[in-house]
């Protein structure tokens, strides 16, 4: 069994590593989902979006109400009037803003103490009141209290009626990837009994790695193309580079009754890019299911060195 510091540190080496592959993901963007046309602050708009891809600034602010506020600007999109949009979000009795949905909001910053409010303007639009609903899916903050990540979802009913309605989102360095999922994996399953399974690094053949299903887990969702392997510890240390599968199929490897995912490593591979040594004790496999959930395993391994040439 691990001790929690070894557990720890292998989970430093899964999040660290599995970031490292997706870097650049983090969002920030503008848009507009849907709005009626009597929408005087929306205009009608649906499927507008902006981001700093077309040129807009994001100026994230914290407002006096103890909430996040934001000044959102650039060029007008074809076909459309609008250079800025300005948002102010706030809980109710001054709290931190934190993620929840918060219902019933008034138009910010004339909400009573004990309702959240909401600002939502336009180039020389804003109304004079306002109802609806918003949804805070993350705020995070930095030591003095700025901004760092933000991402909220609302619906907005000019003049609190329904029919001036806007469905809008709003996300600002937000990486919408779930946290990874530790799974089962076996490898040579089968053959390793009691014993860890032993990798010929001599081989010409592949390794098979079932990621097994349980009761909680569906391991036919992992997409085989997403799957790496690799001793966590050379990982860590930069001396290997993980191995993609070279090919996946569905079976019940353990005869559980649930299907399991068998993926194959090439072993030329493993040995040649040093995803696996001499030494190595374990491996780590992740991957990411069809819903983008990363996942990641460990198994025992004895390994068999390449023979020295004379």
């Amino acid at each position: 069994m691990r001790s929690i510091s070894k557990m720890l540190a292998l989970l430093a080496v899964v999040c660290s590593f599995w970031l490292s592959t997706k870097q650049g993901e983090a969002e920030t963007r503008f848009t507009v989902v849907d709005s009626s046309s009597s929408s005087w602050v929306a205009r009608g708009y649906h499927d507008y979006t902006v981001s700093p891809d077309n040129g807009w600034t994001f100026t994230p602010s914290r407002n006096f109400d103890n909430g996040v506020g934001f000044y959102i600007s650039g060029p007008a999109l074809a076909g459309t009037t609008v250079t800025y949009w300005r948002l102010n979000f706030a809980a109710p009795f001054n709290a931190l803003l934190v993620p929840g949905e918060y219902a019933d909001f008034q138009r910010f910053p004339f909400q009573d103490n004990d309702r959240p409010g909401l600002e939502f303007a336009s180039t020389g639009r804003l109304d004079n009141q306002a109802a609806g609903t918003f949804e805070i899916l993350e705020a995070t903050y930095g030591p003095s209290g700025e901004v760092l990540t933000f991402a909220a979802d609302f619906i907005h009913y000019g003049e609190t009626l329904v029919e001036r309605y806007a469905i809008v989102e709003v996300r600002y360095n937000y990486d919408e990837t779930p946290p990874p999922v530790e799974v089962e994996i076996d490898v040579e399953p089968g053959k390793g009994g009691p014993k860890p399974s032993r990798i010929n690094l001599r081989s010409k053949k592949t390794l098979p790695v079932a990621i097994l299903s349980t009761t909680d887990f569906d391991a036919t969702e992992v997409v085989a193309e997403t799957v790496l392997l690799g001793d966590p510890v050379l990982l860590e240390a930069g001396s290997g580079i993980a191995v993609p599968s070279v090919g996946g199929s569905v079976e019940d490897v353990n005869g559980d009754g649930m299907d399991d995912l068998l993926v194959l490593f090439q072993i030329s591979e493993i040995s040649g890019f040093g995803a696996v040594a001499p030494g190595s004790v374990e491996v780590l496999l992740i991957g990411e299911t069809t819903s983008g959930t990363p996942i990641y395993g460990f198994d025992n391994v004895r390994v068999t060195p390449k023979k020295k040439k004379k």
